[in-house]
């Protein structure tokens, strides 16, 4: 239900994630002070109208973001309500009316502060709107606003240390609620959610409770409860939130605690003859302020900011580091091979000849016979050179801003240092960085200055100009359209690399100097049909050694374009693309249950190919696979210690002789290899997996150490 969708994650957002099973635990909470509990859920409800009403972005209504300052603001005005007598009618004049302000100040402030600082607002509507509406408070009664008791149907828990109590305390002072009972309420909903998220509120919240105490303030006493909340939601926020958890994040979490002890301390100063507390205005401050200051780094070490959104900090860690780990070239600019057939790289980066200093990122190719010549014989005729004349193509979408093509060809051995990179096409790419292909052939040449073309397109043929005593293609990336101009890092992809009977697809990387290289030769009727997905639901029968059961997959395109498959037994989730006629799994969520883990593990990616000989490698996260009791250990330990991946080998698996694979199928055999076995679930030693048309799930055969698991696609 999208009404019910948007209440809960307006609760369970404000503690950085959209987990609706929290929000509603939050919502219980709150309502365990009837009156701020109903005063909240009601500005909620206001706030939701409004936003349809006025026509905001339907997302931001959904998940929330929208509406968060709002219940925020109501809480408020309902723990104000406990000490101003007012009619009901006036009360509920006032909820409409600042709800329905709140979603304006959130709007407003949400597009400017990203405008400006490409940051979210956070909470700061919420602060503004409510240090408005406590002023109007004062400015009716002309005395300070006194702190009254707020009844709770739970009691406080009795006899715990004043450190406990504070901390606990921390966790419902948000919801204007600082009572140790419901805080401990709240940590249990946090601790199940996520084992990460409290050891950053922890530690947040010690650093400036110790920060305090080396101030000599009074750290036992109930004012410090706004510097506590204000702490642990800033561990929350710049540990796995703003950022990807990691040792630097404890360090930040400290550094973030101290913070708002000092800043509290600083508002105070401002608020005291008001008795106005100061509220969420340095989890504000310092969040906003370290996150923005960090950003201006020149080199990102450490501190990384997530590419992606997650549910817990716990899966943002594993999301974000798989994702480094699978695609490590993945902000590198990248190319792919100009040319058809197999070429020899001669040189590589680093080369020892010419490819050194500024000019020590390119490739040489060229074409080479099974004895590893040039040519034919000692001595031959520029003509009988394999290399000459071979057609050169653009390895990307740009356009030619450089065409040289008057350079005569050098005879064998010579060289023309004066026109030191000889005839040559210089691309502006769609991605930003120019790209250079040097020593073509005289007059060969098929481009302008101008024109625009397409990956694959025919630029010239290979030569022998400029500083090239045999023909080769010369081909590297910089950053100007300046034809000596030094070079930049970038990688070729797509790419075959052969040694001896070994043919090995690399999605990304930098071939050896000596390697055979080709590209990826896609066989264009599979690649139709994986690329072709329409929605649809399959059944498919699960049998495995715990006995037999059903389980239905929901498919189609997703928002952002990709392959989306969502279990509707387990609720588990996969998502693919085809990138450059190549399958990707790309984010996988739930555990082993699922059916559509084993097909996140055989199929991470497929290179869109008919090629039996080819192998490729991948991997993947380990944690899923991990027994409870150690997944929940290594939740805490990964991030600060690294995370296990299982490595996966693959290849296509081999056609039955009595049983050919159809044009628009593909099978895959991936063999896995396991860390920690001992501490899995299931050990599987094969799993082979077929992709069939419409990119749809047809079998997959497990071979594990527990029995076999067969998965088939039931007839529709």
């Amino acid at each position: 239900m999208p009404v019910l969708d948007s209440i809960l994650n307006t609760y369970a957002v404000i503690f950085f994630t959209r987990n609706r099973w929290l929000g509603a635990v939050l919502l219980g909470c709150t309502l365990l002070a009837p009156r701020l509990g109903l005063f909240g859920l009601a500005g909620v409800m206001v706030a939701l109208l409004t936003a349809r009403a006025v026509g905001y972005a339907r997302a931001t209504i959904e998940d929330g973001s929208l509406l968060f300052n709002s219940l925020l603001v109501s809480l408020a005005l309902g723990y104000l309500s406990l000490q101003q007598a007012m009619p009901w009618t006036t009360l509920a004049l006032l909820l409409v009316f600042f709800s329905m302000i709140t979603v304006f100040c959130t709007a407003a402030t949400n597009r400017w502060v990203f405008t400006q600082f490409g940051l979210p607002a956070l909470s700061l509507p919420f602060v503004a709107v409510c240090f408005g509406m406590y002023f109007a408070f004062y400015a009716i009664q002309r005395t300070p606003l006194a702190g009254v008791h707020v009844e709770c149907l739970i009691r406080e828990p009795a006899g715990l240390p004043d450190a406990v109590t504070g901390f606990l305390q921390s966790f419902s002072a948000i919801f204007f609620l600082p009572h140790a009972g419901v805080g401990l309420l709240i940590l249990i909903a946090v601790l199940f959610h996520s084992r990460l998220a409290l050891v950053f509120a922890v530690l947040a919240y010690a650093a400036g409770r110790g920060m305090l105490m080396a101030l000599g303030v009074d750290a036992g006493s109930a004012a410090t409860v706004w510097m506590g909340f204000n702490a642990v939601f800033c561990g929350l926020a710049l540990g796995g939130f703003f950022y990807v958890p990691g040792r630097a994040g404890l360090a930040l979490a400290v550094l973030a605690g101290c913070g708002c002890a000092i800043t509290g301390l600083a508002a105070k100063i401002f608020l005291l003859n008001f008795n106005i507390p100061p509220l969420a205005l340095p989890f504000n401050l310092v969040t906003l302020g370290l996150v923005f200051a960090l950003r201006q780094r020149a080199t990102f070490r450490g501190l990384l900011e997530p590419t992606m959104q997650a549910g817990s900090p716990e899966d943002l860690f594993r999301k974000s580091v798989t994702e480094r780990l699978r695609f490590p070239d993945l902000h590198l600019p990248a190319l792919l091979p100009p040319f058809h057939g197999v070429r020899t790289v001669t040189q590589s980066f680093d080369g020892p000849v010419t490819h050194r200093d500024g000019w020590r990122h390119a490739f040489d190719f060229e074409v080479r016979d099974e004895q590893d010549r040039p040519a034919p014989r000692d001595n031959a005729p520029l003509a009988d050179y394999y290399t000459m004349g071979f057609p050169v193509l653009a390895p990307g979408a740009g356009v030619v801003t450089k065409v040289v093509d008057h350079i005569p060809d050098n005879r064998p051995g010579e060289t023309n240092l004066d026109e030191n990179w000889g005839n040559l096409v210089i691309l502006l790419l769609d991605s930003g960085v120019y790209v250079k292909l040097g020593h073509l052939r005289q007059k060969s040449v098929a481009v302008r200055e101008g024109d625009r073309v397409a990956p694959g397109a025919l630029l010239g043929q290979c030569g022998n100009s400029g500083r090239s005593p045999i023909p080769h293609l010369h081909v590297q990336m910089q950053a100007s359209p300046l034809i000596g101009s030094t070079t930049v890092p970038f990688r070729l992809v797509n790419y075959i690399e052969t040694t001896g009977d070994l043919r090995v697809f690399r999605a990304s990387g930098v071939p050896a100097t000596g390697s055979l290289v080709e590209p990826l030769q896609p066989d264009p009727r599979l690649t139709a049909s994986v690329e072709s997905m329409t929605a649809h639901t399959a059944t498919y029968r699960v049998h495995s050694p715990a006995g037999d059961r059903i389980e239905t997959l929901e498919c189609g395109i997703d928002s952002t374009g990709r392959h989306a498959y969502h279990s509707r037994e387990t609720g588990a989730c996969l998502a693919a693309r085809v990138v450059n006629k190549v399958w990707y799994a790309l984010d996988y969520q739930g555990g082993p249950d699922s059916l559509l883990y084993w097909m996140w593990m055989a199929l991470p990616r497929i290179p869109l190919t008919r090629d039996a000989r080819l192998t490729w490698e991948d991997q993947i996260d380990v944690r899923p696979l991990l027994r409870r009791p150690f997944g929940w250990a290594a939740d805490l330990c990964m991030p600060f210690l690294g995370l296990p991946m299982i490595g996966l080998q693959c290849r296509l698996a081999q056609p039955q002789p009595d049983r050919p694979a159809p044009a628009d199928e593909i099978e895959v055999e991936t063999t896995p290899t396991l860390p920690f076995a001992p501490l899995l679930r299931v050990r599987p030693r094969k799993v082979t997996a077929c992709l069939g048309r419409g990119a749809t799930l047809e079998r997959i055969r497990v071979e594990s150490d527990a029995g076999d698991i067969e998965i088939t696609r039931q007839a529709p």
